[in-house]
């Protein structure tokens, strides 16, 4: 210093490191056996910061992400209990987040028949609604020649609701409201009058 009594001030500055955390988005499927889809994984968002060598302390330059939305694939037979996953917000304090997409099968329509002659009549599952993944659209009523198809009877499902017929080769006019749950159509015999003629000779 020009002047030897005076001191001389010496400044300080923290000397700061570049630092970066990576992020993950992970939105798992189950349910849907071999046909369950692959985990969908975004991981394109990394964190930057400056880190105080001094002290250790960070200063972010984001606070928080919010990654995409995934949208659910459609798999045949079966409904998800969600049309859209991620969407999730993640931060330097907790970079990974995970969502998760269940699936379950479809129910069926199952005929039925209190008549011990009624064919053997496979199952029918319903089908996959091609714009919803967690909906089912209406199957079609299998035609079983010489029987007409109801409805079950709401107080007792293993008889016809003789007011609510369905068409055969028709779509179901209806689903349940859980689309996992089975449809019984019950089938009853079709009975014509037949007259035959006697005669006493």
């Amino acid at each position: 210093p020009t002047d030897p009594g005076s001191d001389t001030p010496i400044v300080y500055v923290p000397i700061m490191d570049k630092v970066t955390k990576p992020t993950k988005q992970t939105v798992t499927f189950e349910g849907a056996g071999t046909a369950t889809p692959a985990p969908d994984v975004q991981s394109d968002f990394t964190f930057t910061g400056k880190k105080k060598q001094a002290d250790g302390t960070i200063t972010w330059e984001q606070s928080s992400h919010t990654y995409g939305k995934v949208t659910v694939p459609l798999v045949a037979g079966f409904y998800a209990d969600k049309t859209e996953a991620g969407s999730k917000v993640v931060t330097p304090d907790q970079p990974e987040a995970t969502d998760k997409v269940t699936y379950k099968p479809l129910g069926n329509l199952v005929p039925k028949s209190d008549d011990p002659k009624f064919p053997d009549t496979p199952k029918v599952k319903y089908p996959n609604d091609p714009n919803d993944p967690t909906k089912p659209s209406r199957p079609v009523v299998p035609n079983v020649p010489g029987y007409k198809p109801y409805l079950p009877d709401p107080n007792d499902p293993t008889k016809p609701d003789t007011d609510k017929p369905v068409e055969p080769g028709k779509e179901l006019p209806n689903l349940p409201t859980n689309p996992g749950d089975d449809t019984p159509i019950i089938y009853v015999p079709i009975v014509n009058d037949v007259k035959k003629p006697t005669k006493q000779t």
